[in-house]
């Protein structure tokens, strides 16, 4: 956020979401950012409220962030019919990317990473993120045909 606005003052809240809009409402805050996900998934009522989504190629997300992976036993083969119908090969290609430049990374959940991959209808990958590093926001936009070696190009441009 400070990247694209640094007059703005952040400040971490110690709060449920519950509590975060309440707040807002009261007038205690200007503004919240809260993940579309958890106000989904609580169909919580935000009439009265201006809500604008974050574009994530410029608040770029974690690695694969939305992407549920499942786990079956391997002999377990009516549940793996069952979830091959769920994957999606292409976003596969693309969180497998995004991770990748989080193991390059030596990343952990202190880093200050966000990586968005995506492939157009012509099959071009798409990459952008974000990182924290030397004290420093990086930010790369890269396209290729191909997805080989788009993490190490990711890496190297951060």
């Amino acid at each position: 956020m400070r990247d694209f606005r640094p007059d703005v003052v952040l400040q971490n809240l110690n709060e449920d979401i519950l509590a975060c809009i309440e707040n807002l409402q009261d007038g205690a805050y200007d503004a919240v950012l809260l993940s579309a996900a958890d106000i989904n998934q609580r169909n919580l009522d935000l009439s009265g409220l201006e809500v604008s989504e974050l574009n994530p190629r410029e608040f770029v997300p974690r690695p694969a962030q939305g992407v549920l992976a499942w786990q079956t036993h391997r002999d377990d083969l009516s549940t793996r019919r069952i979830l091959k119908q769920l994957h999606h090969p292409n976003v596969s290609a693309c969180t497998n990317v995004e991770r990748r430049v989080l193991h390059l990374l030596g990343g952990d959940a202190h880093l200050l990473l966000g990586v968005l991959v995506e492939c157009d209808a012509g099959g071009v990958f798409h990459a952008f993120a974000a990182c924290a590093r030397e004290g420093r926001l990086r930010r790369t936009r890269l396209s290729q045909s191909t997805r080989i070696e788009l993490a190490e190009q990711v890496v190297k441009s951060l």
